[in-house]
């Protein structure tokens, strides 16, 4: 893996990427990373979205879970409540329990087959449709707005 060249990325403060480390609070051995992205501050953002990426947790950890929801639940994010696409009615009851869905293929890139804030179980089902032209594992998540 190459470093990443501090010289060719924008300043935290102008809207470049924002770095999260997880230590161990017994030994303080860094055992993970993530950066992150405010797409609001990067580049005007209508949605107020943001994005994390580059997820790394040492292999010699010795905590069993550390990961990504670890990382984002310490630093007081909420994560959206995910599930496989199923069936008409398995999608509809999550489109209830949570009004507003994403939908995206489970192995999708580049916002490919991605479909966001969906309120009917038409959109819904169509959505998950159009995703399983990129991978026929769907997932649904509840919707969040962007801060």
């Amino acid at each position: 893996m190459l470093p990443i060249d501090p010289t060719l990325l924008t300043p935290r403060h102008q809207g470049g990427p924002v770095y999260w480390i997880a230590e161990d609070e017994t030994t303080n051995a860094v055992i993970g990373s993530v950066m992150g992205l405010n797409h609001q501050k990067a580049f005007n953002d209508p949605e107020n979205g943001s994005s994390l990426w580059c997820l790394a947790v040492d292999p010699q950890c010795t905590r069993p879970g550390v990961g990504e929801v670890l990382v984002l639940k310490a630093a007081g994010l909420e994560l959206p409540v995910q599930q496989l696409a199923g069936n008409a009615d398995d999608n509809l009851a999550f489109l209830d329990e949570h009004q507003r869905v994403v939908v995206k293929p489970v192995d999708g890139e580049q916002g490919q087959g991605v479909a966001v804030d969906l309120r009917t179980i038409d959109d819904v089902q169509a959505a998950v449709e159009r995703a399983r032209q990129f991978d026929s594992r769907v997932l649904l998540e509840s919707f969040h707005e962007g801060l």
